[in-house]
């Protein structure tokens, strides 16, 4: 029997025609967090990158984190980052300079919430050399993280 899909959406069609802007896919969905690929394979859905996350979660992301060969790595709470630098200390070290602009400053210290899109959090990542990538795994880990 044919299964059919959208592509990047989860829900199939089983048997019959193909609806409209739908594909042939390969097989049944193999669970709910499935969608379907150009391709006609069913693959994991990619997890929604938060557009905000609080302040606690947003340092805690950074405390529990650090960057290694250009990837985020998230360390095991109970034996927190084993003489690595975490990113909330580079942070904090670089907002700490003398040429750090005053705001960015005033900011950190006010801040209730990291929005993704903050310049200042930008300006941060560029100056840390985090890519958008690595600033999209942080906010994802951030969101799972509660007080």
């Amino acid at each position: 029997m044919n299964i059919y899909a959208e592509i990047g959406e989860s829900h199939q069609w089983v048997g019959g025609d193909c609806p409209p802007g739908w594909i042939l896919m390969t097989g049944e969905r193999p669970a709910l967090d499935y969608v379907a690929s150009p391709g006609g394979e069913w693959i994991s859905a990619p997890v929604p990158v938060p557009l905000a996350v609080s302040r606690y979660q947003g340092r805690q992301a950074l405390r529990l984190s650090t960057i290694e060969d250009g990837r985020i790595v998230i360390n095991d709470t109970s034996a927190p980052n084993e003489g690595k630098r975490d990113l909330l200390a580079a942070v904090e070290e670089l907002l700490a300079r003398a040429t750090t602009p005053a705001y960015y400053r005033e900011a950190w210290t006010d801040i209730q919430q990291f929005e993704r899109d903050s310049p200042m959090l930008m300006a941060i990542a560029d100056e840390l050399g985090l890519t958008a990538v690595n600033l999209n795994d942080l906010f994802i880990f951030a969101a799972t993280l509660r007080a």
